[in-house]
């Protein structure tokens, strides 16, 4: 009896040793499949980080070469501005030598035209009469009085030239009996205006109005749309008055 109970106490043992290795032997299968989910978890992170990186390394280049875009864009808008301002300033510098050196007319018909013309040439005629006659009293011994003469005469017709609209509208009231109605110079826009209406509506030319406008710090064409307060700046340099919808 005494040998049974030794036998089983050394099965007990036995039992007890394999459930101790079997259980140890679980543990380690556990412990190696948390370290290999720890390295699988750590390597995913790291390609998550790379990942990250290079799209904001991808949208900091294009934030730069659109950056590169618009700036290249604003100085080529720049540039044609300037070029375009000084091609209209030479223009304009032209045109307004050429008006200087042409007779100025009131009226679109041929026959006023003529009266016009008539009358000027009568009215220099007089005057230049007047001056000679004076200038001979004056200038009786001098000898450059007749180069002085002429040199007046050429500068009174000069300015006779460019005295403007009022000096021919009173020229063509007394050849015509028919009186010569006012002007209206008042405008009337809506909220938004073209520049070549605008300068339609106020009987000016439109490169008069872009030259005005552009003096006034606005880069505009012909065809550009303005608002009713840039609108009413041009006009008052005309001294016009603007009335918004209907007047």
């Amino acid at each position: 009896r005494e040998a049974e109970e030794k036998k089983a106490k050394r099965e007990a043992a036995e039992k007890a040793k394999r459930e101790a290795a079997e259980k140890e032997k679980v543990k380690q299968s556990k412990d190696n499949q948390k370290t290999a989910k720890s390295s699988q978890d750590s390597a995913a992170y790291t390609e998550k980080q790379r990942r990250e990186a290079e799209a904001a390394e991808l949208k900091r280049k294009a934030e730069e070469e659109m950056r590169r875009k618009v700036e290249a864009e604003a100085k080529r808008v720049a540039e044609e501005a300037r070029s375009m301002a000084e091609e209209n300033s030479n223009r304009w510098s032209s045109d307004d030598e050429a008006e200087d050196n042409v007779d100025y007319h009131t009226t679109t018909s041929r026959h006023a035209r003529e009266a016009e013309d008539e009358n000027d040439a009568q009215e220099e005629g007089r005057r230049a009469r007047n001056r000679g006659g004076k200038a001979t009293r004056q200038k009786k011994n001098n000898k450059h009085s007749e180069k002085a003469d002429r040199e007046e005469e050429r500068a009174v017709g000069r300015t006779n030239k460019t005295k403007g609209k009022q000096k021919k509208t009173s020229s063509l009231q007394q050849s015509f009996t028919k009186p010569v109605a006012v002007i209206n110079r008042d405008v009337v826009i809506g909220e938004t205006i073209s520049v070549a209406e605008l300068a339609n509506k106020m009987a000016v030319k439109g490169s008069q109005v872009v030259k005005t406008m552009m003096k006034m710090g606005a880069m505009v064409t012909i065809n550009q749309v303005v608002d009713q307060e840039t609108a009413q700046l041009v006009a008052e340099e005309w001294g016009i008055k603007l009335f918004y919808g209907v007047k």
